[in-house]
Protein backbone atom coordinates (compact mmCIF):
# COMPACT_ATOMS: atom_id res chain seq x y z
CA UNK A 1 0.00 0.00 0.00
CA UNK A 2 1.23 3.51 0.09
CA UNK A 3 0.00 6.98 1.15
CA UNK A 4 -1.81 9.42 -1.07
CA UNK A 5 -2.92 12.11 1.65
CA UNK A 6 -1.95 11.00 5.65
CA UNK A 7 -3.67 13.00 8.44
CA UNK A 8 -1.86 16.63 9.44
CA UNK A 9 -1.33 18.02 12.71
CA UNK A 10 -3.88 20.13 13.23
CA UNK A 11 -5.05 22.78 16.03
CA UNK A 12 -8.50 23.63 17.01
CA UNK A 13 -10.75 25.01 19.19
CA UNK A 14 -13.03 22.97 21.48
CA UNK A 15 -16.35 22.57 19.98
CA UNK A 16 -15.15 22.36 16.55
CA UNK A 17 -15.15 19.12 14.73
CA UNK A 18 -11.59 17.92 12.84
CA UNK A 19 -11.54 15.69 9.65
CA UNK A 20 -7.69 13.92 9.91
CA UNK A 21 -7.43 12.12 6.10
CA UNK A 22 -5.99 8.83 5.08
CA UNK A 23 -6.19 8.32 1.35
CA UNK A 24 -4.33 5.09 0.48
CA UNK A 25 -3.66 3.31 -2.50
CA UNK A 26 -2.33 -0.18 -3.80
CA UNK A 27 -3.20 -3.81 -4.95
CA UNK A 28 -5.14 -6.07 -3.57
CA UNK A 29 -7.41 -3.84 -1.06
CA UNK A 30 -6.36 -2.27 1.52
CA UNK A 31 -8.16 -2.29 5.29
CA UNK A 32 -7.69 1.24 7.69
CA UNK A 33 -7.84 1.19 10.89
CA UNK A 34 -7.56 4.45 13.47
CA UNK A 35 -6.34 4.53 17.00
CA UNK A 36 -5.33 6.72 19.20
CA UNK A 37 -2.21 6.33 20.13
CA UNK A 38 -1.62 8.77 22.90
CA UNK A 39 -3.67 10.19 25.14
CA UNK A 40 -6.42 8.74 25.83
CA UNK A 41 -9.25 6.53 24.34
CA UNK A 42 -10.91 6.86 21.07
CA UNK A 43 -14.12 9.20 22.20
CA UNK A 44 -16.63 7.04 20.71
CA UNK A 45 -19.93 8.19 19.84
CA UNK A 46 -17.89 11.11 18.43
CA UNK A 47 -15.76 9.79 15.96
CA UNK A 48 -17.17 8.96 12.22
CA UNK A 49 -15.02 6.92 9.78
CA UNK A 50 -15.48 8.44 6.54
CA UNK A 51 -16.27 6.98 2.72
CA UNK A 52 -12.69 8.20 1.98
CA UNK A 53 -11.19 6.70 4.80
CA UNK A 54 -10.94 9.83 6.68
CA UNK A 55 -11.21 10.08 10.74
CA UNK A 56 -13.74 12.90 11.36
CA UNK A 57 -13.79 14.12 15.65
CA UNK A 58 -16.82 16.08 16.06
CA UNK A 59 -17.93 18.04 19.45
CA UNK A 60 -14.13 18.60 20.68
CA UNK A 61 -13.27 18.97 23.53
CA UNK A 62 -9.83 19.19 25.65
CA UNK A 63 -9.89 15.76 26.15
CA UNK A 64 -9.52 14.78 22.99
CA UNK A 65 -5.99 15.85 22.83
CA UNK A 66 -3.42 13.54 21.65
CA UNK A 67 -1.93 11.26 18.56
CA UNK A 68 -4.33 9.73 15.77
CA UNK A 69 -2.80 7.14 13.46
CA UNK A 70 -3.97 5.24 10.80
CA UNK A 71 -2.66 1.75 10.19
CA UNK A 72 -2.90 0.72 6.56
CA UNK A 73 -2.36 -2.90 5.41
CA UNK A 74 -3.04 -5.89 2.74
CA UNK A 75 -1.53 -8.74 1.43
CA UNK A 76 1.58 -7.32 0.72
CA UNK A 77 2.16 -4.82 3.15
CA UNK A 78 1.24 -1.99 5.55
CA UNK A 79 2.21 1.23 6.44
CA UNK A 80 1.40 3.96 9.33
CA UNK A 81 0.84 7.41 9.44
CA UNK A 82 -0.04 9.80 12.01
CA UNK A 83 -1.03 13.23 13.52
CA UNK A 84 -1.59 15.09 16.50
CA UNK A 85 -4.11 17.06 17.66
CA UNK A 86 -3.80 20.22 19.97
CA UNK A 87 -7.21 21.67 21.59
CA UNK A 88 -7.22 25.56 22.62
CA UNK A 89 -10.52 27.11 24.62
CA UNK A 90 -11.03 30.53 25.51
CA UNK A 91 -10.45 32.04 28.65
CA UNK A 92 -13.75 31.69 31.10
CA UNK A 93 -13.09 33.72 34.35
CA UNK A 94 -14.63 31.11 37.06
CA UNK A 95 -13.83 33.45 40.17
CA UNK A 96 -15.27 36.54 39.34
CA UNK A 97 -14.14 40.13 41.43
CA UNK A 98 -16.68 40.71 43.86
CA UNK A 99 -18.35 44.16 44.80
CA UNK A 100 -16.53 45.42 47.58
CA UNK A 101 -17.27 47.89 50.71
CA UNK A 102 -14.19 48.95 52.39
CA UNK A 103 -13.92 51.51 55.42
CA UNK A 104 -12.21 54.24 54.48
CA UNK A 105 -8.13 53.72 55.28
CA UNK A 106 -8.34 50.07 54.40
CA UNK A 107 -7.38 47.36 51.91
CA UNK A 108 -9.37 46.81 49.37
CA UNK A 109 -8.66 43.09 47.79
CA UNK A 110 -9.96 41.75 44.30
CA UNK A 111 -9.92 38.13 42.89
CA UNK A 112 -9.93 36.73 39.59
CA UNK A 113 -9.68 33.09 38.52
CA UNK A 114 -9.10 31.81 34.79
CA UNK A 115 -9.51 28.77 32.93
CA UNK A 116 -8.20 28.61 29.36
CA UNK A 117 -5.71 26.97 27.22
CA UNK A 118 -3.28 27.81 26.33
CA UNK A 119 -3.37 29.85 29.64
CA UNK A 120 -4.55 32.84 29.12
CA UNK A 121 -2.64 36.14 30.08
CA UNK A 122 -4.39 38.04 32.38
CA UNK A 123 -4.64 41.66 33.62
CA UNK A 124 -6.42 44.17 35.56
CA UNK A 125 -7.53 47.87 34.78
CA UNK A 126 -9.96 50.66 36.09
CA UNK A 127 -12.77 51.61 33.87
CA UNK A 128 -12.20 55.16 31.95
CA UNK A 129 -8.61 54.65 32.13
CA UNK A 130 -5.88 53.26 29.32
CA UNK A 131 -3.24 51.62 31.81
CA UNK A 132 -2.65 47.55 32.13
CA UNK A 133 -1.61 45.81 35.72
CA UNK A 134 -0.35 42.40 34.63
CA UNK A 135 0.60 40.33 37.96
CA UNK A 136 3.83 41.34 39.69
CA UNK A 137 3.35 45.21 38.61
CA UNK A 138 2.34 47.89 40.54
CA UNK A 139 0.96 51.60 40.03
CA UNK A 140 0.60 53.62 42.84
CA UNK A 141 -2.01 52.47 45.58
CA UNK A 142 -3.06 49.63 43.27
CA UNK A 143 -1.26 46.24 43.04
CA UNK A 144 -1.35 42.93 40.92
CA UNK A 145 0.21 40.03 41.89
CA UNK A 146 -1.12 36.03 41.28
CA UNK A 147 -1.78 33.75 44.46
CA UNK A 148 -0.27 30.20 45.59
CA UNK A 149 -3.43 28.48 44.35
CA UNK A 150 -3.16 30.33 40.66
CA UNK A 151 -5.43 33.20 41.06
CA UNK A 152 -4.88 36.96 40.04
CA UNK A 153 -5.65 39.98 42.66
CA UNK A 154 -6.20 43.66 42.48
CA UNK A 155 -5.07 45.64 45.78
CA UNK A 156 -5.99 49.03 46.01
CA UNK A 157 -4.04 50.00 49.44
CA UNK A 158 -5.58 52.76 51.52
CA UNK A 159 -8.87 53.71 50.15
CA UNK A 160 -10.08 56.85 50.24
CA UNK A 161 -13.80 58.41 49.28
CA UNK A 162 -12.39 59.47 45.86
CA UNK A 163 -11.76 55.36 45.42
CA UNK A 164 -15.82 55.05 45.67
CA UNK A 165 -17.68 53.93 43.22
CA UNK A 166 -14.11 52.76 41.18
CA UNK A 167 -14.99 49.59 38.74
CA UNK A 168 -12.14 47.67 38.53
CA UNK A 169 -12.26 45.26 35.11
CA UNK A 170 -10.02 41.26 35.10
CA UNK A 171 -9.77 40.64 32.12
CA UNK A 172 -8.00 37.39 29.75
CA UNK A 173 -6.83 36.66 26.45
CA UNK A 174 -5.44 33.90 24.85
CA UNK A 175 -5.30 33.04 20.75
CA UNK A 176 -8.34 31.50 21.39
CA UNK A 177 -10.32 34.45 22.76
CA UNK A 178 -10.48 36.60 25.85
CA UNK A 179 -13.39 37.61 28.98
CA UNK A 180 -13.71 40.44 31.09
CA UNK A 181 -15.36 40.45 34.80
CA UNK A 182 -16.10 44.12 36.39
CA UNK A 183 -16.82 44.67 40.00
CA UNK A 184 -17.09 48.15 41.98
CA UNK A 185 -15.18 49.12 44.93
CA UNK A 186 -17.65 51.42 47.41
CA UNK A 187 -15.70 53.33 49.98
CA UNK A 188 -17.26 54.21 53.48
CA UNK A 189 -16.06 56.55 56.37
CA UNK A 190 -17.05 57.00 59.80
CA UNK A 191 -19.55 60.02 58.46
CA UNK A 192 -21.73 56.85 56.75
CA UNK A 193 -21.39 55.34 60.04
CA UNK A 194 -22.98 57.46 62.77
CA UNK A 195 -22.70 56.69 66.52
CA UNK A 196 -26.15 55.24 67.46
CA UNK A 197 -29.23 57.81 68.91
CA UNK A 198 -31.84 56.68 71.50
CA UNK A 199 -35.20 58.30 70.15
CA UNK A 200 -37.04 56.43 72.84
CA UNK A 201 -35.99 55.59 76.42
CA UNK A 202 -37.25 54.45 79.57
CA UNK A 203 -39.33 56.41 81.83
CA UNK A 204 -39.34 57.08 85.72
CA UNK A 205 -42.39 54.60 86.90
CA UNK A 206 -43.89 54.16 90.29
CA UNK A 207 -45.66 50.51 90.46
CA UNK A 208 -47.44 48.57 92.35
CA UNK A 209 -45.93 45.18 93.31
CA UNK A 210 -46.52 42.27 91.40
CA UNK A 211 -47.63 44.20 88.47
CA UNK A 212 -45.11 44.27 84.91
CA UNK A 213 -42.80 46.80 83.87
CA UNK A 214 -42.27 47.81 80.96
CA UNK A 215 -39.36 49.97 79.86
CA UNK A 216 -38.75 51.15 76.10
CA UNK A 217 -35.01 51.93 74.69
CA UNK A 218 -36.01 52.37 70.42
CA UNK A 219 -32.30 53.27 69.03
CA UNK A 220 -31.08 53.57 65.57
CA UNK A 221 -27.52 54.17 64.03
CA UNK A 222 -25.81 52.41 61.32
CA UNK A 223 -24.99 49.94 61.71
CA UNK A 224 -27.97 49.18 63.75
CA UNK A 225 -26.61 49.34 67.48
CA UNK A 226 -27.17 46.17 70.06
CA UNK A 227 -29.45 46.96 73.27
CA UNK A 228 -27.75 45.88 76.73
CA UNK A 229 -29.65 46.65 80.22
CA UNK A 230 -27.66 47.64 83.23
CA UNK A 231 -29.40 47.64 87.06
CA UNK A 232 -27.46 49.94 89.06
CA UNK A 233 -24.31 50.00 86.63
CA UNK A 234 -24.35 45.54 86.87
CA UNK A 235 -25.37 43.93 83.55
CA UNK A 236 -29.53 42.71 83.56
CA UNK A 237 -29.48 38.55 82.86
CA UNK A 238 -32.60 37.41 81.63
CA UNK A 239 -34.58 35.27 82.83
CA UNK A 240 -37.50 32.78 81.92
CA UNK A 241 -39.99 34.35 83.35
CA UNK A 242 -38.90 37.12 85.83
CA UNK A 243 -36.94 39.37 82.77
CA UNK A 244 -37.30 39.12 78.83
CA UNK A 245 -35.63 41.38 76.58
CA UNK A 246 -37.30 41.84 73.21
CA UNK A 247 -35.73 42.33 69.77
CA UNK A 248 -36.87 45.63 69.40
CA UNK A 249 -34.92 46.39 72.54
CA UNK A 250 -37.79 46.77 75.39
CA UNK A 251 -37.28 45.38 78.88
CA UNK A 252 -40.05 43.69 80.81
CA UNK A 253 -39.94 43.37 84.57
CA UNK A 254 -43.12 40.45 85.26
CA UNK A 255 -44.11 40.29 88.97
CA UNK A 256 -42.30 43.00 90.31
CA UNK A 257 -40.98 43.07 93.92
CA UNK A 258 -39.11 45.43 96.35
CA UNK A 259 -36.18 43.98 95.02
CA UNK A 260 -36.79 44.96 91.66
CA UNK A 261 -36.51 49.00 92.42
CA UNK A 262 -32.90 50.73 91.37
CA UNK A 263 -31.75 52.77 88.44
CA UNK A 264 -31.93 51.13 85.27
CA UNK A 265 -29.78 52.06 82.01
CA UNK A 266 -30.17 51.06 78.62
CA UNK A 267 -27.05 51.08 76.13
CA UNK A 268 -27.05 51.29 72.62
CA UNK A 269 -23.61 50.91 71.16
CA UNK A 270 -22.11 49.80 67.50
CA UNK A 271 -18.34 50.02 66.10
CA UNK A 272 -19.62 53.27 65.68
CA UNK A 273 -20.02 54.71 69.21
CA UNK A 274 -22.80 53.96 72.46
CA UNK A 275 -25.41 56.06 73.43
CA UNK A 276 -27.11 55.42 77.21
CA UNK A 277 -29.89 56.31 78.80
CA UNK A 278 -31.38 55.96 82.45
CA UNK A 279 -34.10 55.55 84.53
Amino acid sequence: PFLIKGPQDAVTLAGASIVFSCQVGGHPMTDVLWKRTAGGNMPLGRVHVLEDRSLRIESITLEDEGEYMCEVDNAVGSLMASATLTVHSPPVILIRPTEQNVEHGQDAVFVCGVEGKPSPSVFWSIEGSHFLLFPGESSGRLLASNTPDGHTTLTIQDVNRNDSQLVVVCSAVNQAGSDSWRARLTVSSPEDHPPPVIILGPANQTLPLKSVATMMCNATGNPIPVITWYKNGAPVIQENNKLNLSDSGTLNINNLVKADEGLYTCVASSRSGKATWSA
